[in-house]
C-alpha cells in the first residue's frame, strides 16, 4: 500500500479546492449607488471578497442591508478618509458583519445608523473578525451621537432611552448616573457591566436634546492590535455615553476606547452620565502581567462636565460609567474601574452622579478601582464580592467614593475580613451590608447621609478612624467627627462587639 502516494492525492485535491476558493480583491470605485457592479473593481461583494478602499476614491460607503453578511477580508488604506456605515442591527435580519480572515483599518471611519426616534434600540456597529484587527491612527471606529434621540410627541418635546435627561438640567444615564442640581442622584443606570450593548440615553431641554451615544460591539479571534480610536461618546448637552465591548484573542497598541458623558454649555445644565466599556481577552498568552506592555492606550468611560458656566456652586458632574477588563485567566472575575479623569470637571462643583451596578446584580470582581471623580454605587438586592477588601482600592483622585444608595451589600470571600477606607470615601444613603469591620484612615472619610431626608443608623462590628479604634456604643456623626474626624453627616453610629456579621443601616 503506497500510503505516500494517497497523501500526495488527497494533497493535491485540497490545493485545487483551495485555489478554487481563494478570495479576491475588490476595489470600492466610488460613486453614490454601491449596489452598481460598476462601483466595484470585481462586481458587487461576495463572501470570498477581500474589500479594498483606497485614497482614489474616498466617498462614503453605506454598505446596503441587501449585501452579503460576511466577507473574506477587509483592507482601508491610510488614504482613505470616508466613512463606511453598516446596517447592524439587534433587531433585524442584518445582526452583525462578519470578516473571516483579517481586517486593517488605516484610514477613514466606520459607523452604524442613527438610532429612530423611539425608545426600542435600532442599531449597533456588530462586527467579528475571525483572524486579526488592526487599527492605525487614522482610523477611528465613531458612534458619537448616534444613540438614543429626542423627537416631538404630539408637539411636546420628548426625549428617548432608558434613563433620559430632563428639563430641570438633570442629565442622561447608562453606565454611570446623569448629573443632577445637587450631591446625589437617583437616577437609575442600566446594561450590563461585562457584555454591555446599548444606546446611551439622549438628554432634555435643558442639555438642548442632545442624542446619546452608540454601540460599538466587536470580537476578534486573534489579535486586535488598536492603535485608532472608538469613540461612543456623547459630544456635548448633557446626553449620556454609549458601550464599548470588546471580545479578542489579545489586545495590544496605544489607541483610544472611549463612551464619556455629554459636556454640558450653558447654565443650569448638569453633565451627563459615563457608558459602559467591557475588554474580554481569551488568550491564555494575554496576561495580567503582561498587559502593561502591550497595551499603553487609554480607556475612559467618565461624567460629562460643564464647559461654560461660571458660579462653580450651580451646577455637577454626571457619575463615571464602568470599564471591565478579564482576561483567561480570572475566569470570568476580572477587574471593574469606576474613573472620571477622561473629561475634566471644569465648572463643576462635584460629581452627584455614580456609576451604579442595578437591582438585582450580583458580581464577583477580581478587583475595583474607584479613581478620581469615580463613584461606584451601589442599590438595594445588588451584592459585589472581591477575595480580599485589600482588593478596593483608588488613585486618591477628587471625589472617589463608594457609595450605597438605599440598600446594597459588599462581601469579602476571606473571613472576617475588615474594609479599610484610603483615598476615597465610604459614603452611606440607606442601608448596607458587608460581613466584618470598617475603618477609616489617610485620606479616607466616612460620609453618613440623610436619605429622603431621614437621619440614619450605622451598625459596625468594630470600627476604626485613624490610629484609633471606636469603642462600643452609640455615636452621632459629629461626635465622631469632633474626637477623631474622617467622618461628616448627619447619621448616628452603633458600634457592636457582638455577632458574626456587620450591617449598617441608614434609615
Amino acid at each position: 500500500m503506497n500510503i505516500h502516494g494517497k497523501g500526495i492525492a488527497v494533497v493535491s485535491v485540497f490545493a485545487a479546492l483551495a485555489a478554487t476558493c481563494a478570495a479576491s480583491d475588490n476595489y470600492w470605485l466610488g460613486g453614490a449607488d454601491p449596489t452598481l457592479p460598476e462601483a466595484w473593481s470585481d462586481g458587487v461583494p461576495t463572501a470570498d471578497d477581500v474589500i479594498h478602499l483606497t485614497a482614489d476614491h474616498v466617498d462614503d460607503l453605506s454598505w446596503p442591508d441587501t449585501f452579503v453578511q460576511t466577507v473574506a477580508g477587509w483592507v482601508q488604506e491610510s488614504g482613505y478618509s470616508g466613512t463606511v456605515t453598516f446596517p447592524t442591527s439587534p433587531s433585524g435580519s442584518f445582526q452583525s458583519f462578519s470578516i473571516t480572515g483579517d481586517a486593517v483599518l488605516s484610514g477613514g471611519t466606520w459607523a452604524h445608523l442613527t438610532n429612530g426616534v423611539s425608545n426600542a434600540q435600532n442599531v449597533w456597529l456588530k462586527v467579528s473578525v475571525g483572524g486579526d484587527l488592526t487599527t492605525a491612527s487614522g482610523f477611528s471606529f465613531d458612534v458619537v451621537d448616534k444613540g438614543y434621540s429626542y423627537y416631538y410627541n404630539n408637539s411636546k418635546n420628548s426625549v428617548a432611552g432608558r434613563s433620559p435627561g430632563n428639563s430641570s438640567g438633570t442629565g442622561a444615564s447608562h453606565g454611570g448616573q446623569g448629573g443632577v442640581l445637587g450631591e446625589v442622584s437617583s437616577a437609575s443606570c442600566y446594561d450590563s457591566y461585562s457584555n454591555p450593548t446599548d444606546l446611551g440615553s439622549a438628554s432634555g431641554k435643558s442639555g438642548g436634546f442632545k442624542y446619546g451615544a452608540g454601540a460599538i460591539l466587536l470580537s476578534v479571534v486573534g489579535e486586535f492590535r488598536h492603535d485608532g480610536s472608538a469613540r461612543a461618546s456623547a459630544s456635548e448637552g448633557n446626553a449620556a455615553g454609549g458601550s464599548i465591548s470588546v471580545t479578542a484573542g489579545s489586545l495590544s497598541g496605544s489607541g483610544s476606547f472611549l463612551a464619556n458623558g455629554g459636556t454640558a454649555s450653558s447654565k443650569n445644565w448638569c453633565g451627563g452620565g459615563g457608558g459602559r466599556i467591557a475588554i474580554r481577552l481569551t488568550s491564555a498568552d494575554c496576561t495580567r502581567a503582561s498587559f502593561a506592555d502591550r497595551w499603553s492606550g487609554s480607556v475612559f468611560a467618565s461624567g460629562g462636565a460643564n464647559s461654560s458656566y461660571k458660579n462653580e456652586q450651580a451646577v455637577y458632574c454626571g457619575g463615571a460609567g464602568t470599564v471591565y477588563l478579564e482576561f483567561a485567566a480570572d475566569e470570568g472575575h476580572g477587574s471593574l474601574v469606576v474613573d472620571g479623569s477622561g473629561v475634566g470637571r471644569s465648572r463643576c462643583s462635584g460629581v452627584s452622579g455614580a456609576a451604579v451596578l442595578p437591582s438585582g446584580t450580583d458580581a464577583h470582581f477580581g478587583s475595583i478601582a474607584i479613581n478620581t471623580r469615580g463613584r461606584l454605587g451601589l442599590v438595594a438586592n445588588s451584592r459585589v464580592t472581591v477575595p480580599s477588601f485589600d482588593l478596593v482600592a483608588s488613585d486618591g483622585g477628587e471625589f472617589a467614593s463608594l457609595r450605597f444608595l438605599g440598600g446594597g451589600e459588599l462581601a469579602s470571600s476571606r473571613a472576617r475580613d475588615e474594609l479599610k477606607v484610603s483615598n476615597y470615601a465610604f459614603e452611606a444613603y440607606g442601608a448596607v451590608a458587608f460581613p466584618s469591620g470598617l475603618s477609616v484612615s489617610g485620606t479616607g472619610s466616612l460620609v453618613l447621609g440623610a436619605w429622603s431626608s431621614v437621619d440614619g443608623n450605622l451598625t459596625v462590628r468594630s470600627l476604626r478612624l485613624g490610629l484609633s479604634r471606636v469603642a462600643a456604643g452609640t455615636y452621632t456623626a459629629a461626635q465622631l467627627e469632633e474626637a477623631y474626624g474622617y467622618v461628616s453627616g448627619n447619621g448616628t453610629v452603633v458600634v457592636s462587639t457582638s455577632g458574626d456579621g456587620v450591617r449598617i443601616f441608614l434609615r
